[in-house]
């Protein structure tokens, strides 16, 4: 069992590493290559795991498997990813 004294300073230290990997991604951005697009799909996978996905999961490919169950949350959340790239939860799915 972590102690609180444990769990702030795991939290601080998830805290700097947010920090880097955004200005990190930020300085990225406008090269080429695919760090950029690992570096999103990294934060991806963590704030899905805050909505109680498994950390290694995107949003999107969560979203598409819950639309497929007819679920309200991924029909809409892929109704509007749909909207930026075509198909992009069945994408996920496929690929993630």
């Amino acid at each position: 069992m972590l102690t609180i004294i444990s769990r702030v300073g795991i939290f601080l230290v998830c805290v700097l590493g947010a920090l880097v990997c955004l200005v990190w991604m930020l300085g990225v951005m406008l090269s080429p290559g695919s760090r950029f697009i690992r570096i999103a799909v990294g934060l991806d996978c963590a704030a899905s795991a805050v909505f109680g996905g498994d950390g290694m999961t995107t949003i999107s490919k969560r979203a598409g498997l819950a639309a497929r169950e007819g679920k309200p949350w991924g029909c809409i959340l892929c109704s509007l990813l749909d909207k930026l790239q075509r198909n992009h939860c069945e994408d996920a799915i496929k690929h993630g």
